[in-house]
């Protein structure tokens, strides 16, 4: 599944990485975080399954508000991007 996000998310960042967050600014990943998938289950022994994947962003914090407000306006941007793919039932892979 992480392969299946993590294409679909180079659609918005050409320079992602998977399960490594470089060091330098600018830097992107999606990762898979550990918990619990199984968010229901039914008696005829199906569950609804969730997983939890994590973009992170590195970004040198300074003295400067435009310069620390880049992160925060890259994350409107994916979640603008995210919403449009929503809407329009764009999702990653065939697995929804």
């Amino acid at each position: 599944m992480l392969e299946a996000i993590y294409n679909w998310l180079l659609e918005f960042e050409a320079g992602l990485d998977a399960e490594f967050l470089a060091d330098e600014d600018g830097a992107v990943s999606v990762e898979a975080e550990p918990g619990n998938v199984t968010v229901k289950r039914y008696v005829d022994g199906g569950e609804l399954r969730q997983f939890i994947f994590v973009v992170a962003f590195r970004e040198d914090y300074g003295v400067s508000t435009e310069e620390n407000m880049k992160a925060g306006q890259y994350f409107e941007k994916l979640q603008k991007w995210i919403d449009e793919k929503n809407a329009a039932r764009e999702w990653a892979g065939e697995l929804f």
